[in-house]
């Protein structure tokens, strides 16, 4: 499959398209998504035997601050198979660091056209607490049995204040700001070719314009876009 032929999504930031590469509640085997070979790549056998609690991937064409495609999990009523795309509806962030540096994991819902049983979810506090503590502390224990690494969660982030007070106090739920640059700059830096210079500014007016589409053109910043999958990831 040719990754470059695939968008960040339909109508971002509110419609993406997840590219997974491990499915949910699968054996501890670490896969990556090589878009020069075409190929998913067994990466590592986890040392610490957990599983992911959500599909894990990533959202082609967006480049986030470690410098690597944006991570995304989705929650699905079943495991999805590695290799495949699937459209999604972000719901909030899981904001942590990592012995690389700040990282963060977009967490996402099948959009509608899919299924209907994520209607009444519009932001990550209304997933089922239980899931929010399992995704939380997988990420901060999965690498717990490998020399050097680490991870520390510091909090979720969800589009807009919760309706309702979280029942746990870990990790903290924080207001996320529209223009928030685990998603904005990330979508933008990798050079989407999703929409003309203009709709750009329109949903990001932060955004320094360094990575945008020629907008002579429209072809993509080949600095940016050309790293979609250009190197292992430190996840």
């Amino acid at each position: 499959m040719n990754f470059d032929n695939i968008p960040a999504g339909k109508d971002l930031p509110n419609d993406v398209y997840v590219a997974i590469e491990i499915p949910a509640n699968h054996a501890p085997v670490k896969y990556e998504i090589d878009k020069d070979m075409g190929a998913l790549l067994v990466d590592r056998f986890m040392a610490t035997p957990m599983f992911y609690p959500a599909n894990y991937g990533f959202i082609p064409h967006t480049l986030a601050d470690d410098g690597d495609p944006l991570d995304a999990l989705v929650v699905t009523p079943y495991p999805v198979t590695p290799g495949s795309v699937i459209r999604a509806r972000p719901v909030g962030i899981l904001n942590m660091t990592d012995e690389a540096g700040e990282d963060a994991k977009l967490v996402c819902v099948p959009h509608a056209k899919l299924s209907s049983l994520y209607d009444d979810i519009q932001e990550v506090t209304d997933l089922p607490e239980l899931l929010r503590q399992q995704i939380a502390h997988f990420f901060e224990n999965y690498k717990d049995l490998e020399k050097g690494k680490w991870v520390k969660v510091e909090s979720w982030k969800a589009p807009k204040p919760p309706a309702r007070p979280s029942k746990s106090p870990w990790p903290p739920t924080a207001r996320l700001d529209p223009a928030d640059r685990a998603i904005t700059r990330a979508i933008m830096k990798g050079a989407a070719q999703w929409a003309a210079p203009c709709r750009q500014r329109l949903f990001y007016p932060s955004f320094d314009g360094a990575s945008a589409p020629d907008p002579s053109t429209g072809a993509a910043n080949p600095s940016a876009s050309s790293r979609t999958r250009s190197r292992a990831r430190s996840t």
